[in-house]
């Protein structure tokens, strides 16, 4: 990366006889304080956001912050615990938390 913060990679030299097909990069560096899981339950919501979180956790794309949001939405009772489109997730998350509580 260069000085303005530009990602600057070199090709191989016969990069249309390469295997890449697409290179994808993010920025690592930290914006500001890190939300706690509640704010991030709360958001979710507040912007009706649960699916990203509900898809991840069926999908098993987790975090170490997920029975803290759940605890969340469950204290909250949020109207998304309603979705039966959700219940996989539901149930992981459940049994997730009976384990640790247990």
């Amino acid at each position: 990366m260069n000085a303005a913060g530009v990602l600057q990679v070199t090709l191989p030299r016969e990069a249309e006889r390469s295997d890449i097909e697409i290179l994808l990069a993010t920025a690592t560096r930290a914006e500001g304080v890190r939300p706690t899981p509640h704010q991030m339950a709360d958001a979710r919501v507040a912007e009706g956001g649960e699916d990203y979180f509900f898809r991840n956790v069926e999908n098993e794309i987790r975090t170490p912050d997920d029975l803290a949001i759940w605890a969340r939405l469950v204290e909250r009772q949020a109207a998304c615990l309603g979705r039966q489109e959700y219940a996989r997730a539901f149930e992981t998350l459940r049994e997730e938390a009976a384990g640790v509580a247990g």
